[in-house]
């Protein structure tokens, strides 16, 4: 399998879009089996720890810098340190904004018949004190993947990591060419599975918030 390489991400129209990418910030500490690292020194087959599976092996990495000032759609989203609980997360992390988060709560349960869902970051700002940027100088995210869906822990933080094929059909048909031209061991790790948790969309998120602000 090839190093990770950088895509340059550009604000043209060959740019290769951040909507729809599930990624961190460069700088975020992963739970592995070795202890927390971050995530930009994470390499294939480093066992990284999962909610439902224990350990699991880091199938690919992949870095997206932006070289240009970012839209405002795809400057991330910064969740404050306890902004979510005590220790989550437990320091100030920073998410690409369609990258989704494991929450668990009654009034998931209530409104959907599932006390656990994934929500998008962009959903949460305005919430807790959960802002999206307006501006990182060349901030660096990386993506990555493992065989199935699996929730993993970034800065004390449950985010999920998606299957590859769900990672590619996020982007743009042109982002999905410069993504395997750049990344050909990309293609080959395409394959089905089912989301890990049910996924929530922006309204459906900001239905609960609003229940909560009410309560």
């Amino acid at each position: 399998m090839q190093d990770p390489a950088t895509l340059a991400a550009r604000q043209d129209s060959d740019s290769v879009s951040l909507t729809g990418l599930q990624a961190v910030l460069n700088g975020t500490l992963i739970a592995t089996q070795r202890g927390e690292i971050a995530v930009e020194a994470l390499r294939p087959g480093d066992k990284v720890v999962s909610r439902d599976r224990g350990l699991v092996p880091l199938r690919w990495r992949g870095e997206v810098t932006a070289e240009t000032r970012l839209s405002p759609e795809d400057t991330p989203i910064l969740i404050p340190r306890h902004a979510l609980g005590r220790n989550l997360p437990v320091r100030d992390l920073y998410l690409a904004p369609d990258q989704r988060i494991w929450l668990r709560g009654t009034e998931f349960r209530d409104l959907f018949a599932s006390h656990e869902v994934l929500v998008p970051a962009r959903a949460l700002a305005g919430w807790s004190g959960i802002t999206q940027v307006t501006y990182l100088p060349e901030p660096s995210y990386t993506v990555l993947l493992f065989d199935q869906p699996e929730i993993i822990i970034a800065d004390g933080l449950q985010i999920e990591s998606r299957r590859p094929e769900h990672a590619i059909a996020s982007l743009t048909c042109t982002g999905r060419d410069a993504m395997f031209s750049l990344f050909p061991d990309l293609e080959r790790l395409a394959g089905r599975g089912a989301p890990s948790r049910r996924a929530l969309s922006e309204s459906e998120t900001g239905t609960v918030l609003s229940r909560q602000k009410r309560a």
